[in-house]
């Protein structure tokens, strides 16, 4: 039960603050050039994968470890109920290591800018 307390003050104190920054300083990132961002595919794959697995992880989760604090205050130790809560933690931490690594090597997945700048720009006349 203590430890159940312990990972919900970590998660409270550390991880929500820390994820409501890193939101706030990417949106802001985000406002300050929007359409060159827009046209990046690992933007949109990255915002792709927020977009799904935060609602997502968020239900999973907070029902996992409903059923893990109910198991816990009602004495009975229930391994299923853990080792969901176990795996959903491993795929969650997963995931945002993808994000994370989408943002910081940005691959270029397929898009080639000399190409696509090329033909934009040939289109518009120069004064």
């Amino acid at each position: 039960m203590e430890l159940l307390e312990a990972l919900r003050l970590l998660f409270l104190c550390v991880v929500v603050p820390g994820l409501i920054g890193a939101m706030v300083f990417g949106i802001a990132l985000f406002f300050q050039h929007p359409r060159q961002f827009v046209r990046l595919r690992w933007w949109q794959v990255k915002i792709s994968l927020v977009a799904v697995m935060a609602p997502t992880a968020h239900w999973f989760m907070s029902d996992r470890l409903a059923m893990v604090r109910g198991a816990a205050e009602s004495g009975v130790y229930d391994q299923s109920a853990m080792r969901q809560f176990g795996w959903g933690l491993v795929f969650l931490l997963a995931g945002s290591v993808m994000i994370v690594l989408l943002g910081r090597l940005k691959p270029r997945l397929g898009q080639n800018w000399a190409k696509t700048y090329a033909k934009i720009n040939a289109g518009k006349a120069r004064v």
